[in-house]
């Protein structure tokens, strides 16, 4: 690893961007996000900076104060075609031990931007280092796909609750237990499909009843969607990555078997007595998952797993795949 990731908190505190063109505006924009106090120094601006400015959201200097502007500030960025006078503004902030990143150049940085997924408050950045920023952006993009849309809010939803875990789980391997549970648990996933007006009664009693309450007979299908690995869901690679056991159709794409963990019991659907036996795993408390070919699962296997479960007293949950093009 050639850089240490790391995400600063800047409200409130002053960032210098020089420069006006449209990588500076990306800048800009993205850092009044994190409520910090912008500067950016220029000889010309743009309409997004003048309209800024007069809201009052940033501060503009002309260029000539650009240099004597980096002691105030926390970070600061340069977004200019004068790689020379780039690279003296990179030189002072430097000397000063301010981080700074000179766009497109690394070598006079101190500091890369990485491309970034904002789910706040769950935020990812994606760094080749320089290498290939267009790759970054790439992955970024499959990546977005990927995260359910509400993830933010089920972040939020559970830093709410941060404090009164910790009061009521002791233990740093209890609350990690806890919190393993409750992001595979069916409330976490009826947050992420929508707002669910009693989510703060059942967490207090999810809290209340510990780390092994109703994590215990819940029969999770996945689908693999398009059948390719490489399409897996988050939420699916997680499930898998710690099913203890798993039923699954045959022809799948073998990459799917690679996100099991190796003690993970694999039993083809076409076995006798698979779904029964998958069924009484689950109620006997382990991670089981019906890992089915399609995208969703077949009206017939929807009966199937209905009369399983209130045959055994399971709650299914499904996590969808990625439907095939």
């Amino acid at each position: 690893m050639d850089t240490l990731p790391l995400f600063f908190n800047l409200a409130g505190k002053e960032v210098l961007v020089v420069g006006a063109n449209r990588v500076a505006v990306a800048k800009i924009g993205l850092l009044l996000q994190t409520g910090a106090t912008v500067v950016v120094a220029a000889e010309q601006t743009c309409h997004e900076i003048e309209e800024w400015e007069r809201d009052g959201f940033i501060r503009v200097v002309g260029m000539d104060e650009a240099e004597q502007s980096i002691p105030a500030a926390r970070l600061v960025f340069v977004a200019l075609t004068d790689l020379a006078f780039a690279a003296k503004l990179a030189h002072t902030a430097d000397s000063l031990h301010i981080p700074v990143n000179v766009v497109d150049h690394p070598e006079f940085s101190s500091f890369i931007m990485g491309a970034v997924i904002d789910r706040s408050p769950l935020v990812a950045a994606i760094c080749s280092n320089g290498a290939s920023p267009v790759l970054a952006r790439s992955l970024r993009m499959k990546i977005e796909e990927l995260l359910p849309e509400r993830i933010g809010h089920l972040a939020a939803f559970a830093g709410g609750f941060r404090k009164r875990v910790q009061e009521r789980l002791a233990g740093i391997n209890e609350r990690k237990a806890f919190w393993e549970m409750f992001f595979n648990h069916p409330l976490a996933s009826d947050i992420l499909a929508g707002e669910v007006p009693d989510s703060s009664e059942r967490m207090i009693a999810l809290i209340e009843t510990g780390p092994s309450a109703e994590n215990v007979k819940t029969l999770h299908i996945v689908g693999a969607g398009a059948r390719s690995a490489d399409l897996l869901t988050l939420r699916a690679h997680a499930l898998l990555g710690r099913a203890d056991v798993v039923v699954y159709d045959r022809g799948l794409d073998p990459g799917f078997f690679n996100h099991l963990r190796r003690e993970a019991r694999r039993i083809p659907a076409d076995a006798p007595d698979a779904m029964e036996t998958l069924a009484k795993e689950a109620g006997a408390g382990r991670l089981a998952v019906r890992l089915c070919a399609g995208a969703l699962p077949t009206p017939e296997e929807e009966r199937e797993f209905s009369t399983l479960a209130g045959t055994f007293g399971l709650r299914v949950d499904v996590t969808p795949g990625v439907a095939g093009g």
